[in-house]
């Protein structure tokens, strides 16, 4: 038997469990069909059910597609993965009884029919949160004892995402 695993990571917001979805998918006649969809855990991990061989596998390969599924209608300020990795897994006969999958990971190349290498042979898939908009600040200075002279004080705005900005 044989447990596909992936990891989600996610930047510029925290994840949440089952916040995103993603598919595993056989590819071609000779690959026992699987069609299954999860989410993601809270720490990103990624587990889709253990997939199991018999004697009639061994010395026979398999493979499968995971990718992570985009919606038709997407949320706002999150970008998806297209990233599609290609799992192939030979059912090795140790010739004792017993099977060992053995599975490499490659990853399509986009625009083309071409597969590269995967770092390790772990699926990753990365988005990121990137919320923008407008704030329009507005502040009264009050000095007591005279009136206040137009530029007499200066404000200053700073944080991150901004460049520091003097008004007066």
């Amino acid at each position: 038997e044989f447990t596909p695993t992936a990891e989600k990571k996610l930047t510029g917001h925290d994840l949440a469990a089952g916040q995103f979805t993603f598919s595993l998918d056989s590819v071609g006649t000779k690959t026992p069909e699987v069609h299954e969809t999860v989410t993601n855990d809270a720490d990103g991990k990624i587990t889709f059910s253990k997939l199991n061989f018999t004697e009639a596998d061994a010395n026979k390969n398999y493979t499968y597609e995971l990718k992570e599924v985009i919606p038709a209608v997407k949320e706002k300020g999150y970008s998806y993965d297209s990233t599609v990795y290609v799992m192939n897994i030979f059912v090795k006969d140790n010739g004792d009884g017993t099977l060992t999958p053995e599975m490499t990971m490659s990853q399509k190349v986009a625009g083309s029919e071409e597969l590269a290498p995967v770092q390790d042979n772990k699926a990753e898939f990365s988005n990121h949160y990137d919320a923008d908009g407008e704030l329009t600040l507005t502040a009264t200075k009050l000095l007591t004892g005279r009136a206040v002279e137009d530029g007499q004080f200066e404000f200053i705005l700073t944080g991150p995402k901004t460049e520091d900005q003097v008004k007066s």
